[in-house]
């Protein structure tokens, strides 16, 4: 399922989705921008406690025009004829999005992922995107901590097999947004994974506000 839409190039938008694949099978969320033709996948629910059973998750991404059109759609590629994928509230809408300041990742010593924050942004509400990569068979639960405080779950949705169907196709992104209020203009966090593990390969600091 695609649409070819009007964009203004050098715009920043947000495409999502709300949806899931059945068992064993991968949909992707996707846009042909320019020479970029990014991705985001969803895969079904069914070992997620903390989630209805099979029901549908919510994914985006966020990208830059290249020009003044691009494709959107839903990719899937069945598996047998019992395999099925279903998507609802598609949307196609503008933001405007900065950096809020910088993020560096590490390791502690008993290999917990870190997470430095540092931004001049104190009092305000920003999004921490981490890139990551879960190809476990269960949707990755970590919880954000500050001093030892819980600063909310994080879900990390679980993401295309290697070797899929689209992964020539298609440069698969996956990405999650935690929202932060800055507390201070230097904040050391730590994930803990509560249930699963994923990788997390990268981080931004960002505001984002909608448009239209």
């Amino acid at each position: 399922i695609y649409q070819t839409v009007s964009v203004e190039a050098g715009k920043t938008y947000r495409l999502s989705v709300y949806g899931r694949a059945s068992d064993g099978s991968v949909a992707y969320l996707y846009v042909k921008n320019g020479d970029e033709n990014p991705a985001v996948s969803f895969r079904s629910t069914e070992v997620f406690a903390a989630v209805e059973p099979h029901s549908p998750v919510s994914r985006s991404m966020i990208f830059t025009a290249k020009s003044d059109t691009v494709e959107i759609g839903f990719a899937f590629m069945p598996v047998n004829e019992d395999t099925f994928a279903l998507l609802d509230d598609f949307r196609l809408c503008r933001v405007e999005e900065e950096s809020a300041g910088r993020v560096s990742l590490s390791k502690d010593g008993l290999g917990r992922q870190m997470i430095a924050v540092t931004s001049a942004a104190y009092g305000e509400e920003v999004y921490l995107r981490l890139y990551y990569r879960n190809t476990g068979a269960i949707f990755a639960v970590g919880n954000l901590v500050r001093n030892k405080e819980s600063r909310g779950a994080v879900c990390f949705a679980k993401v295309g097999a290697p070797g899929h169907f689209a992964a020539t196709e298609f440069t698969q992104i996956d990405s999650v947004l935690v929202p932060l209020t800055i507390e201070a203009g230097r904040s050391n966090y730590r994930m803990d994974m509560l249930k699963g593990e994923v990788t997390i390969t990268g981080a931004e600091l960002v505001r984002i506000s909608d448009r239209f």
